[in-house]
């Protein structure tokens, strides 16, 4: 899951002109993401924030050789 400034909203378009935010409109980032062979979990656009998840194919696997061994403790 990542933030992105979909410019297809009239507030974010105005971030880039401003120079504060970088210039992606949601349907570029969609096909670039599935050219690299993702999977687009959803989309979100709220106003101004706007994040897309997106899974890599395969399994997901782990390296860990077990659960973690450490402890906070509270002095």
């Amino acid at each position: 899951m990542f933030s992105y400034n979909n410019c297809e909203v009239p507030q974010c378009a105005g971030y880039v002109q401003a120079g504060f935010r970088s210039w992606m409109p949601r349907p570029l980032l969609v096909e670039t993401c599935k050219s690299y062979g993702f999977e687009i979990i959803t989309t979100v656009c709220k106003e101004a924030i706007n994040w897309i998840e997106i899974r890599k194919p395969g399994t997901l696997e782990t390296t860990k050789a077990h659960q973690v061994m450490g402890e906070i403790v509270d002095q």
